[in-house]
């Protein structure tokens, strides 16, 4: 199981008609989802020839938007609505804390009642992969210098934070990760019961220990079997 067999079983189970996808790159998983409606959007799509044959083979039911997430929402928002709202959306943008935040907030206004978004990279398994860049490029100009130990080109960046974020300071959501694929963090409207104990500088003096001591408890953990049952959860 991993985020494509998640999404796609949310989309079947909810009978979703729309898609959003932030952080598209290559297109791997954007052009596997079947979904009625779908929209891409990335700074620079990095689609091989085949996903360019794709792309046009999309027109019909898919937008593309080459623009970061920031320009997408303040310029071109609008089209949510047009096709109804977002009824499942995936973030894996730029890996760090605040963008992966604020694409989060962005997203709500246009997420339909019983909507759900999901996170990718929010369970980091070593401080080497969950080291806070800018973005990519800076993170391997670092590793270049061998001040990352333990490097081993997989970047998580600090999106965990943005889960405990939403856990600490939003009674309306309800946030937790499921314990696959680097970690898929999942977002929809709902009662947060018991939120974290933690302010803004709480969360910008944590480091990748204080992840490691409370881990399941941060990320609000739960194993691979939670995705089949998500659903339920909603309100739908």
């Amino acid at each position: 199981m991993n985020r494509l067999t998640v999404l796609q079983q949310l989309i079947e189970q909810k009978k979703a008609k729309t898609y959003l996808e932030i952080g598209v790159s290559t297109g791997w998983l954007f052009f596997k989802i079947n979904a009625p409606a779908k929209v891409a959007v990335d700074p620079h799509f990095a689609f091989p020839w085949y996903n360019k044959v794709r792309r046009l083979t999309h027109a019909g039911h898919s937008k593309f938007y080459e623009e970061t997430s920031d320009a997408f929402f303040a310029n071109h928002a609008n089209v949510l609505k047009e096709i109804g709202g977002v009824d499942v959306a995936f973030v894996d943008g730029l890996h760090t804390w605040d963008q992966a935040y604020r694409d989060v907030l962005n997203l709500l206004p246009y997420l339909n009642p019983g909507g759900i978004i999901l996170m990718h990279d929010c369970n980091p398994p070593n401080e080497a992969c969950a080291y806070p860049a800018k973005d990519i490029n800076e993170y391997r100009k670092i590793a270049a210098t061998g001040a990352i130990p333990g490097y081993l080109n997989s970047w998580n960046g600090d999106v965990w934070k943005a889960v405990v974020q939403l856990r600490a300071q939003h009674q309306d959501l309800v946030t937790g990760t499921i314990d696959l694929d680097w970690g898929i963090g999942f977002v929809y409207r709902g009662s947060n019961n018991h939120p974290l104990p933690y302010s803004l500088s709480d969360l910008q003096a944590m480091t990748y220990s204080d992840l490691e001591k409370d881990r399941k408890n941060l990320l609000g953990l739960v194993p691979p079997s939670y995705a089949a049952s998500l659903i339920n959860h909603l309100n739908v």
